[in-house]
């Protein structure tokens, strides 16, 4: 099998050694939420009660890694999954991939949102596993402990982690009809690094990339390029603006927390203790932390104005000549923005967002998108002829 990761001179291997090059033993030290709160009863339910909320991927968590297991290739199940039931089954009448994808997530994480968005575009079947966001109970079989977690295959199941590389793996399975799952899996290899915060950090090099076979090698590298920047800058520019804004005052992280418990359907999925726990301590607790969080991502006083900035860049980079990034069809950027945004659609700073920005036409354009699924015929399309290469 031969791919061009994108447009990228430095092939698949060179990528790789230069991410194994970089690891790092792990400290064991406790990390920050241990430290925070203590290691008495009351600090670890404290800290559990905001460890789930992870709609920017800030919470704290008082669970420690030990250092094999964030030394790992995001390859293959680490251990035997439990036949849990699904929180919830999305069927598409189009679907012929015959993955059995079952997505571990919170509701409305924006990263579990994207990996949603793309799914629904383009008319996959999945189940969804809602995780209890204080025992976290329904990811114990996996050494990753963040969500999304996509774990696909029947026979011979594999688990992905970290939304984007969920996303570029299975845009790459789609565009390889004759690759088996391990194959493209191989090509996102994690590692542990040290970032420049001198914290660790595990990072997937390729993440951002598509595996291109040969025969589609003439795919314009400016629009590869723009797509890579972009869906980047979702996670690491507009997302950080999210929490902020929708913990802004206590009455709006309330009221964000009471509008995840109806969406999450948290009054039948978990125990009204757990339930009562999650609104209000996490609603308490977010409304402190989205003070640091705007201080540590540099935000302006007024948040919403680094809200807006952040929409008003993103409609001048699309233009007034296209209709999504990707042009008639959006792209991945596309719908890595679209799946940031839908995470907090029932909140005051959504509503705020929508009558202050010039974002709206872009949003409502995507959004009818992905609910008819329009990216079905695609899908079809791909794996009638992996299904045809089999016979």
């Amino acid at each position: 099998m031969h791919w061009a990761i994108d447009d990228v001179a430095v092939g698949f291997n060179a990528a790789t050694n230069n991410c194994i090059s970089h690891m790092v033993a792990f400290s064991q030290k406790e990390n920050n939420s241990t430290q925070l709160f203590g290691n008495n009863s009351v600090g670890k339910w404290f800290a559990a009660g905001i460890s789930g909320y992870l709609l920017t991927g800030t919470a704290v968590s008082l669970q420690q890694t030990p250092a094999k297991q964030l030394n790992f290739w995001t390859r293959g199940v680490e251990q035997k999954i439990p036949a849990l039931q699904a929180t919830r089954k999305i069927s598409s009448e189009t679907d012929c991939s015959n993955l059995n994808l079952r997505l571990y997530q919170y509701q409305n994480c924006p990263f579990c949102c994207k990996v949603r968005s793309y799914l629904d575009y383009y008319g996959y079947s999945y189940e969804l596993v809602e995780v209890n966001p204080i025992t976290r109970k329904e990811i114990k079989f996996s050494e990753y402990k963040k969500v999304p977690i996509l774990v696909c295959g029947k026979d011979d199941p594999v688990q992905i982690n970290d939304s984007s590389v969920i996303i570029s793996f299975l845009q790459s399975y789609m565009l390889n009809p004759n690759a088996d799952l391990h194959t493209i899996l191989s090509a996102y290899p994690s590692s542990l690094i040290k970032g420049d915060d001198n914290k660790m950090q595990l990072v997937s090099p390729n993440k951002y990339f598509l595996m291109i076979p040969e025969k589609q090698q003439h795919v314009n590298e400016e629009i590869l390029n723009e797509e890579r920047k972009w869906r980047s800058w979702v996670d690491d520019c507009f997302v950080h603006v999210i929490s902020p804004n929708i913990y802004r005052t206590m009455k709006e992280s309330l009221k964000a927390f009471q509008w995840f418990s109806d969406v999450s359907d948290w009054r039948n999925t978990f125990h009204t203790w757990e339930r009562l726990t999650a609104v209000y301590l996490g609603a308490t607790v977010m409304f402190f932390v989205s003070k640091q969080l705007r201080k540590r991502h540099n935000l302006k006083s007024d948040v919403r104005e680094s809200l807006y900035d952040c929409c008003n860049e993103w409609v001048k980079a699309v233009g007034p000549d296209r209709k999504f990034m990707g042009g008639d069809r959006p792209n991945l950027a596309d719908l890595a923005m679209y799946g940031a945004i839908v995470s907090f659609e029932g909140c005051h700073a959504f509503a705020e967002m929508m009558e202050n920005t010039k974002i709206k036409d872009w949003y409502y354009r995507l959004k009818s998108q992905v609910d008819n699924h329009a990216g079905s015929a695609e899908l079809v399309n791909s794996f009638s002829k992996r299904n045809s290469n089999a016979k």
